[in-house]
């Protein structure tokens, strides 16, 4: 409760995400569709939604409600789950930086080029349950690990005629 408490802070009220024009999400590096979804997020929490309420509800249920909102789907969902609302037993699957801790871990045979069905992504989440948000953090870490540590690709030279 209290990550999420903090979590909350850092982010401005739905009034004030309301009250600033779509141009000032733009200037940010937003999309025009990607200012809308904000809005949206920012309008349903101050028309329909409480923190309190969705900190009431079970994972599945939060899921629920925050894929209503227009430009919410399941990772949205899932990533304020396991980041805003501190919730133990999430895994994003499907997602790019978690299949590629996965194969760093697990599946390093597949090579650089090839990453793991969502399939066994899945059976290797399973095993961390009740704490698949916490396997999923260990696998975005391994992730950026090895982007960190891979060498620069090699310059191609050109011949000149």
């Amino acid at each position: 409760a209290a990550a999420a408490a903090a979590a909350a802070s850092a982010f401005p009220s739905p009034a004030v995400v309301r009250a600033r024009p779509l141009d000032d999400f733009r200037r940010a590096g937003l999309s025009q569709r990607k200012a809308e979804y904000v809005r949206a997020v920012a309008d349903a929490f101050d028309t329909t939604l409480t923190d309190d309420a969705l900190h009431a509800m079970d994972d599945d249920d939060v899921v629920d409600v925050l894929t209503r909102i227009r430009g919410v789907g399941t990772w949205s969902a899932n990533m304020a789950l396991i980041f805003a609302m501190a919730r133990a037993d999430r895994f994003p699957l499907g997602d790019l930086g978690v299949r590629k801790g996965i194969r760093a871990l697990y599946y390093p045979a597949l090579g650089a080029k090839q990453l793991p069905s969502v399939q066994q992504c899945a059976a290797v989440a399973d095993k961390w349950r009740p704490y698949r948000s916490f396997g999923t953090l260990f696998m975005y870490r391994a992730a950026n690990r090895l982007a960190v540590a891979a060498p620069p690709p090699a310059k191609r030279s050109r011949k000149r005629k």
